[in-house]
């Protein structure tokens, strides 16, 4: 008798647990497909085309110091 306690307690866990188990799957699943999604449609620069661009530091300027008035 006391067999077919749990079994009972076991099937209702079950049956609460699995709809929610699924679920997760099914969402975890979707956020991995649209992940994979993204990384085929990247879009790659061709190695010919370059921008010939060159950075110089500008001098510094010559500031003069705040007079205080007194």
């Amino acid at each position: 008798m006391r067999d077919t306690k749990q079994r009972k307690r076991s099937r209702a866990l079950t049956a609460l647990l699995l709809p929610a188990i699924v679920l997760m799957w099914i969402v975890g699943w979707a956020f991995y497909w649209i992940g994979h999604q993204k990384e085929g449609k990247r879009v790659t620069q061709p190695a010919a085309k370059q921008d010939n661009v060159t950075l110089i530091a500008a001098a510094t300027l010559n500031e003069e110091p705040l007079e205080a008035e007194t």
